[in-house]
């Protein structure tokens, strides 16, 4: 291999690596997404299920000019660079905060939606349903929104 031939492979790596970069940089965010809504929803759960457990209320506090949330008493959770809550939630105020509160018997005191947002636009929403205190992650929005 001579060193033109070299430098002409070098060049189509770099023009292949250019036009990937967006692409590969979309990806991330989609992951980064998907990511923490469903760590999210792992928490909701955990905090259900520890309500359930201990015969307790649990509350979980979303920080959403902070791009936070936190279980009362426990673990206080950051989204991921460039995830940020879409508007406020629709989850009941507690101490002046948006939270979700599960009660002893697992069932959330008021059903709500967590709305996060990536750079490129894209949603995921965090739902919790008040009958059955049943918590899904969908990229579509609850039916009652339209």
């Amino acid at each position: 291999m001579t060193l033109i031939e070299l430098l002409f492979v070098i060049a189509i790596l770099g023009l292949v690596l250019a036009l990937a970069a967006p692409e590969f940089s979309t990806i991330i965010q989609k992951q980064r997404l998907q990511s923490d809504a469903q760590r999210m929803s792992w928490v909701l759960r955990m905090a259900r299920q520890e309500a359930i457990s201990s015969g307790q209320s649990q509350v979980i506090y979303f920080y959403t000019s902070d791009t936070k949330y936190k279980v009362k008493n426990g673990s206080t959770y950051q989204l991921s660079p460039g995830i940020t809550y879409l508007g406020l939630t629709t989850f009941a105020k507690h101490d002046d905060k948006a939270a979700c509160i599960f009660l002893p018997s697992g069932v959330p005191s008021h059903a709500g939606t967590v709305t996060l947002e990536n750079q490129k636009g894209e949603l995921r929403y965090i739902i919790v349903s008040v009958a059955a205190g049943r918590i899904r992650v969908s990229d579509k929005p609850p039916l009652n929104w339209e």
